[in-house]
């Protein structure tokens, strides 16, 4: 979870920045939900394999604790494919930044 907090701390820094680096900022985002995806699966010592794709590390989480889904479900753009980033760029754009 450390890396996973020094990507926020960047998508955040990235988001400030004059002009924004959004991009960059998703990518971080984007780092975070994987990261903490997959912290959760060590943390209760569920197998993966090496993936980078959060559609299935959302789908091995949700198998094992189907109230994660409830949570997921709220994500406000696709999370699964980089496609998504349009979606992020759009919700980043209606809202106020994390402070």
């Amino acid at each position: 979870m450390k890396k996973a907090d020094s990507d926020m701390r960047c998508a955040i820094l990235d988001s400030r920045a004059t002009p924004p680096l959004l991009e960059d900022a998703l990518f971080h985002c984007q780092q975070v939900v994987e990261k903490s995806l997959k912290a959760w699966l060590a943390w209760n010592d569920i197998p993966f394999r090496k993936i980078y794709s959060i559609e299935e590390l959302c789908e091995a989480c949700i198998e094992t604790a189907p109230e994660l889904s409830e949570i997921l479900d709220r994500a406000p753009c696709p999370l699964p494919s980089m496609p998504g980033h349009i979606a992020i760029l759009e919700f980043r754009r209606s809202r106020p930044l994390m402070t």
